[in-house]
């Protein structure tokens, strides 16, 4: 075993990320610097892509978002958008373990789910966690206006799947969200100063600024492999 993989293995606490982590009293954690560029774009109530590595925090740092909309009201909503039921799960189980909130009426929850096969709470949260088809039919739908107006943010994730058949729900909801902040989240944007643009250009009429976030600090162990059968 190299020392390098030995020390990613065995040291990864006792090494410094070096990314310009500082004292954050919005966190109880030191963010990277580009952390708290999105803790200040949610706070502005803007709009942002964010390109950075996997296992950098995209999806962690997100969770501050959600905290602000619990907090301001019990009626806000925020919508997760995840392209696979898996990261669907996923991230509706970290909800469901990190927030907790008592209602003055008792027909209120912090989480939902709402896919083609499953729902839960998908009616009375504040956090609703789907993929971009349902959320496509729910903004749409005529019986959900008044839902759709309590909508204070969405949150793409995985967003560069907009390039691949199939995915067009992802440009017509960056279309249809033109009045609410989002955050676009993804790690293997190519161009993402071309993105950017395409996105700013369409919520600069009516939304919010939308600005570009990015890292290139890797800190997870890639390595290829080859199948061969």
């Amino acid at each position: 075993m190299s020392d390098a993989r030995f020390q990613m293995l065995y040291a990864g606490h006792l090494m410094d990320r070096n990314t310009n982590s500082m004292d954050d009293p919005r966190v109880p954690f030191k963010p990277d610097d580009w952390q708290v560029e999105v803790l200040d774009v949610i706070d502005k109530n803007e709009s942002a892509l964010i390109c950075c590595p996997t296992s950098s925090g995209k999806t962690f740092i997100s969770f501050y978002a959600m905290e602000k909309v619990l907090r301001e009201s019990d009626d806000g909503i925020l919508v997760y958008v995840a392209p696979t039921k898996a990261l669907v799960n996923q991230v509706t189980a970290e909800i469901y373990g990190r927030f907790k909130k008592n209602y003055k009426h008792g027909n209120k929850t912090t989480w939902g789910i709402y896919t083609r096969e499953y729902r839960e709470n998908h009616e009375k949260c504040q956090i609703l966690v789907t993929v971009p088809q349902i959320l496509e039919i729910l903004v749409l739908s005529p019986q959900r206006i008044s839902w759709a107006r309590n909508i204070k943010r969405i949150i793409f994730d995985e967003v560069h799947m907009i390039g691949l058949d199939g995915e067009e729900h992802y440009d017509r909801l960056l279309l249809l969200s033109k009045s609410s902040p989002i955050l676009a989240l993804s790690a293997t944007i190519g161009n993402p100063e071309t993105f950017h643009k395409w996105i700013a250009k369409s919520k600069e009429i009516h939304g919010p600024p939308m600005r570009l976030i990015k890292s290139t600090k890797r800190f997870s162990d890639l390595q290829p492999y080859v199948y061969l059968p």
